[in-house]
C-alpha cells in the first residue's frame, strides 16, 4: 500500500489524530526545541526535527513565546486589535528567543523527503514557509493551513494573500473552518461574534487523479465521504430528518427554510452547515 509522506510544520502537542489508521510517514517541524525534545521522548512513529522554517535560508529572526504557548510566533501580536477580547491573555509575550530560519524547500533536501501533503500552523508564518517551498509545492497534493481574517500578529498575510498564491500554483480550496471571537462588553445576548482566524484546506485536483491510493488517504484524513463513497453512520436526528425529506421530494430548500424559521433571527443570516 502507498504511503503518503505528510509533514506537519508547527508540530507542538503532536501530529492530529485525524491521520490515525491510515498508511502515513510523518515528520513533524517544531521551532521550539524543548517541545521537539519532549515530542521524541514520547516515542511513537512520527519524528520531530527542530527547524524554524520561513521563506529563506539562513535569515534571522525572533521567536516571540507568549503565555499561551500555542500563541507563540515568530510575528507580534497585535496588543490593540486583541484588546477587547478575552482571549488576549495569551497572546502576552513572556520571552523571545533568537532563531535562524531554513527554508521547506532546504529540509527536504537535506533530509530526502518528497511530502504529499502538507501542515502548517505557525501563527502568521505560513505564507512565509510556502514562499520557501516552490519545489515542494511542485509535488504537493494537500495544503492544511492555519488562516487570518484580521491581523492578530503585527503584519502578517491574511486570507487573502494566502489563497491568491496557492491558487497561483493550482490548489484550490475544499474545506474552511472559521474562529469566532465575542468582545469583552457585558451582554445578555449569547451571539455576535468576529471571526479572526481558521482552518483551510486546499487540494491540487488534477494531481489526485494521478495518484488515487494517496487522494483516498487524503479524503479519508479530513471526511471528503463524498469523494471515497463511505457511509457514515448518521446521528437520530439527522436520520428522522433524512426520513421525512424523503416524504416531501427531497426538497432541501424547503427544509432549510423551517430548519432556520425554528432559529434565533441572529443566527440565519450567517451559519456553518457543518454544525
Amino acid at each position: 500500500m502507498s504511503k503518503l509522506i505528510v509533514i506537519d510544520i508547527g508540530a507542538r502537542a503532536g501530529l492530529h489524530p485525524r491521520w490515525n489508521g491510515l498508511p502515513i510517514e510523518a515528520i513533524g517541524l517544531e521551532a521550539d526545541q524543548e517541545e521537539c525534545d519532549r515530542l521524541n521522548a514520547a516515542g511513537g512513529d512520527v519524528r520531530f526535527l527542530p527547524y524554524a522554517v520561513g521563506r529563506t535560508d539562513g535569515e534571522s529572526a525572533v521567536l516571540n513565546l507568549t503565555s499561551g504557548i500555542g500563541c507563540s510566533s515568530l510575528y507580534e501580536p497585535n496588543q490593540e486589535l486583541l484588546a477587547p477580547y478575552w482571549h488576549r491573555r495569551y497572546w502576552q509575550v513572556e520571552r523571545q528567543v533568537p532563531m535562524t530560519l531554513i527554508t521547506l524547500d532546504t529540509i527536504c533536501e537535506r533530509h530526502g523527503i518528497r511530502p504529499d501533503a502538507l501542515k502548517l500552523d505557525i501563527q502568521g508564518g505560513e505564507l512565509a514557509a510556502l514562499e520557501g517551498a516552490e519545489d515542494v509545492l511542485k509535488g504537493v497534493l494537500a495544503v492544511e493551513l492555519e488562516v487570518a481574517f484580521q491581523e492578530t500578529y503585527l503584519g502578517q498575510p491574511l486570507f487573502a494573500d494566502i489563497d491568491a498564491f496557492l491558487r497561483a500554483r493550482g490548489f484550490s480550496l475544499t474545506k474552511l473552518r472559521t474562529e469566532s471571537w465575542r468582545r469583552d462588553k457585558e451582554t445578555k445576548s449569547p451571539h455576535g461574534a468576529t471571526v479572526l482566524y481558521g482552518d483551510a484546506l486546499y487540494l491540487h485536483e488534477s494531481r489526485l487523479l494521478d495518484a488515487p491510493v494517496k487522494a483516498n488517504h487524503i479524503y479519508r484524513a479530513y471526511r471528503l465521504h463524498d469523494r471515497t463513497g463511505d457511509t457514515v453512520s448518521r446521528t437520530w436526528w439527522q436520520r428522522v430528518i433524512s426520513w421525512a425529506m424523503l416524504r416531501t421530494d427531497g426538497n432541501y430548500k424547503t427544509w432549510r427554510t423551517w430548519l432556520d424559521a425554528c432559529a434565533s433571527p441572529s443566527m440565519r443570516d450567517f451559519r456553518d452547515p457543518d454544525l
